[in-house]
């Protein structure tokens, strides 16, 4: 490869992975502030039902990608 065309790659490798951090903050921040908005709407054992719920699907979520 000429050193042109590994500079482009780097760039792009970097601009990519920058994208994919920005993108997984955000990501972050909305199921925060929604979890606060559900937590102040539903009942407490409503709330904790779906706690529950959320945590098996998540958990069941990082071992399906391993």
């Amino acid at each position: 490869m000429r050193a042109k065309d590994t500079f482009s790659l780097k760039k792009r490798a970097a601009s990519g992975a920058l994208y994919l951090g920005a993108k997984r903050v955000i990501i972050q921040v909305i199921f925060t502030v929604s979890n606060i908005f559900l937590a102040r709407l539903l009942f407490p054992e409503h709330f904790g039902t779906y706690a529950i719920l959320q945590f098996v699907l998540t958990f069941f979520t990082v071992f399906s990608d391993v």
